[in-house]
C-alpha cells in the first residue's frame, strides 16, 4: 500500500488530464525547449529514445514537442508514464543518469551490459562514447572485436619499459607487444592485455583478430 501511494504521487506531478486530453508537466521538472521529435498517435507525453531521466511532452500530439527533464533525480517510469523514483521504475533500455566510479577511466554502460556504448570519465565528468566496431569489454576497459563481453587480464599501472603518453589522454599501441595496449589518464599510462588471441587495433581501437592488425613485434 505504501509504494503505491509513493507511485501515485511521483505520477500526479507531471501527468495531469483534463477533459480536452491536455497534459501538463509539473512545475518543478526542467523545460530542455523545443524538439523535433513527434510523439506516436494517442500519446500526449513520450520518453526519451535513450535516456531515462527525459520525456517528450506535445500540447496536442504532433509536432513541435517539449523536452523535459525530470525534477529532484526522478525517472521517467514505462509502467506509469510519468517521473517516478528510482527504485520504482522501469527504464526498459534506455540509460539512467551515470556516475563515474572513479574521477577517470572508461566504464560500461551499466553493470553486465553487452554494448557497443561506453562511458569515458575524465574528471568525473562522464561522456557517452560508441566503439567503431564490436562491443566493449569491461574487464579490459576496451572495445574488442567479439560479440560479447570476454575475461582478459586486470589492468596494471607499469609495464616492461618505459612508456611516455603522446596524448594526456587516450589509448595507444603498446611498443613490446601486439596484445597491449596502453590508457592514458591525464598523462598516466595504465597498461592493458587484449582477450586472448587478439592484438590491439589502433586504428580503429579495438582488440581485433591478429589478421586485421599489422603488427610486427
Amino acid at each position: 500500500m505504501k509504494s503505491t501511494i509513493l507511485v501515485l504521487l511521483a505520477v500526479h506531478g507531471i501527468m495531469a488530464f483534463a477533459a480536452e486530453s491536455f497534459v501538463k508537466a509539473d512545475a518543478r521538472d526542467i523545460d530542455l525547449g523545443e524538439s523535433d521529435y513527434q510523439c506516436p498517435e494517442g500519446l500526449f507525453v513520450a520518453p526519451h529514445e535513450t535516456r531515462c531521466e527525459l520525456y517528450y511532452l506535445c500540447a496536442s500530439g504532433g509536432v513541435p514537442t517539449h523536452l523535459y527533464q525530470c525534477r529532484d533525480d526522478l525517472l521517467f517510469d514505462l509502467a506509469y508514464y510519468g517521473c517516478n523514483f528510482k527504485e520504482l521504475t522501469d527504464c526498459g533500455d534506455r540509460l539512467s543518469p551515470f556516475t563515474c566510479p572513479s574521477p577517470d577511466g572508461f566504464f560500461p554502460i551499466k553493470e553486465g551490459a553487452c554494448s557497443s556504448q561506453y562511458y569515458v570519465c575524465i574528471n568525473n565528468v562522464a561522456e557517452l562514447q560508441t566503439c567503431p566496431s564490436g562491443i566493449f569489454d569491461a574487464s579490459s576497459s576496451s572495445c574488442v572485436a567479439t560479440s560479447c563481453a570476454t575475461t582478459t587480464t586486470p589492468a596494471v599501472p607499469t609495464a616492461t619499459g618505459p612508456f611516455d603518453c603522446p596524448a594526456a589522454n587516450g589509448n595507444f599501441a603498446s611498443p613490446y607487444s601486439c596484445s597491449q595496449y596502453y590508457v592514458c589518464v591525464d598523462g598516466t599510462a595504465f597498461l592493458y592485455e587484449c582477450p586472448v588471441g587478439l592484438y590491439y587495433n589502433a586504428a580503429l581501437n579495438i582488440c581485433d583478430w591478429p589478421d586485421n592488425v599489422n603488427c610486427n613485434l
